[in-house]
């Protein structure tokens, strides 16, 4: 897949070398559909120690770059550091 718009599963790579797991999204009605210019879509991505991070989807072809589909382990690990914020 040679694509700027980031799926869950996915792994990019920023700019700064770091490998990231795409979870999902934010404020969005579904696949990348924006709620309005007030809620814009957001990227929720997993780094290094299963931080969680976000970003914009309209920001996040500036700096990062796609790798591939995650295996089903690294996805599993991801889910459970989102599941601890809840």
């Amino acid at each position: 897949m040679l694509s700027d718009e980031p799926r869950s599963g996915d792994i990019w790579r920023h700019a700064n070398g770091i490998e990231y797991l795409v979870v999902g999204y934010t404020n969005a009605r579904g696949h990348g559909q924006d709620l309005g210019s007030s809620h814009p879509v957001t990227v929720l991505y997993c780094g290094p120690g299963q931080r969680l991070w976000t970003r914009p989807m309209s920001d996040w072809a500036r700096s990062f770059t796609y790798v591939g589909r995650a295996s089903l382990w690294r996805r599993i690990q991801a889910l459970a550091a989102f599941r601890t914020l809840l």
